[in-house]
């Protein structure tokens, strides 16, 4: 596949939650709970509903202090 194929298709924007926990150095039941409580946007797709998050909510994520609120309600 071209690399401007992938870069056009939406689906290859979002990252599972295991790359979530990584990017964020956290465990991958953290950004679950993060997701569940609504502090970090996601998007359910397919039949299953698997979970993504989109790059630019990740960064908003980290940009507007909200990983360190979500750390002190631990």
């Amino acid at each position: 596949m071209h690399s401007n194929a992938r870069e056009k298709n939406p689906v290859n924007w979002m990252v599972t939650v295991d790359e979530v926990a990584q990017l964020l150095h956290v465990h991958p039941t953290t950004v679950r709970r993060w997701e569940r409580q609504s502090l970090l946007k996601s998007y359910r797709l397919g039949p299953k509903g698997n979970v993504r998050f989109k790059r630019e909510d990740i960064v908003a994520f980290i940009d507007n202090g909200s990983r360190s609120e979500a750390e002190r309600s631990l």
